[in-house]
């Protein structure tokens, strides 16, 4: 089993104001986890995006926490965290009012994180360069796994600003401002199909949601499902005889839950 943080891809359509608008998955399957708003960890390092930002967007995290509604799709206007940060008073008006105020505490503070949070900025603290990687590095970091004996992919971290952030998830109404992720992110620019269902079903339904998993991956669908027991499960599984699968996590990317479904 493939784990999988939610989510994040239809032809690219513009929104309302005419703008552009988190397992192991050596086998294409990709485990994303969003930061805040999705299901989230939240991690800083110097090397933990693929853009020239790292830092800026950690900072911004510190100040956000889960309050992320209306986040992503107002830093996809702009290039970076900061210049989002100085976005009009009239468009940041439009955010929900939680949303505006931990965004104008953040621009009143740039660039120092939030004060609770400044001992993860701590230089011994943090992770190591590669740590938590780039969508375009491959190299799983140096001794990280998540059980006895064997290594997992690592975590990555991508934000909206990011070219490998997935291009349809970027187009929905209120993307996730950023995720995080193990596995292949490609998997998400395919056509998707969900297919959820009872923690507690019966040996006809998991083996029913295992078959139309399997057919769809076959046929080139992303399967995607929570990583929860009984039909999510069996629909994984299922969609890794034939392809592709996504699980989208109601926990942070380095903390599957259930425990028993991270491999």
């Amino acid at each position: 089993m493939n784990d999988a943080s939610k989510p994040s891809p239809a032809p690219v359509t513009r929104n309302a104001r005419g703008r552009p608008s988190n397992a192991t998955a050596p086998d294409g399957a990709a485990a994303t986890g969003a930061g805040a708003g999705v299901a989230g960890v939240n991690v800083t390092g110097t090397n933990i995006t693929g853009d020239s930002d790292a830092e800026g967007y950690a900072v911004l995290r510190s100040w956000v926490g889960l309050q992320t509604h209306g986040l992503g799709a107002l830093l996809r206007e702009y290039p970076g965290p900061e210049s989002a940060l100085h976005a009009s008073e009239a468009r940041l008006a439009e955010l929900p009012p939680a949303t505006q105020r931990v965004l104008k505490a953040a621009r009143d503070a740039w660039p120092r994180p939030r004060p609770a949070t400044r001992a993860l900025f701590d230089p011994a603290r943090r992770a190591a360069p590669g740590d938590f990687p780039s969508p375009s590095s491959s190299a799983p970091p140096s001794g990280q796994s998540d059980a006895p004996g064997r290594a997992c992919a690592p975590t990555r971290f991508v934000a909206i600003t990011d070219p490998a952030y997935p291009a349809l998830l970027r187009e929905s109404p209120d993307p996730p401002p950023w995720l995080f992720y193990r596995g292949d992110l490609r998997g998400l620019e395919r056509p998707a199909v969900a297919v959820v269902g009872a923690r507690r079903a019966s040996r006809a339904g998991l083996e029913a949601a295992a078959r139309i998993a399997r057919t769809l991956a076959a046929g080139g669908y992303t399967v995607c499902s929570g990583l929860a027991l009984g039909i999510d499960a069996a629909a994984h599984r299922g969609a890794l005889e034939g392809g592709v699968t996504a699980a989208v996590l109601a926990s942070g990317v380095d903390r599957p839950s259930p425990y028993r479904n991270q491999s």
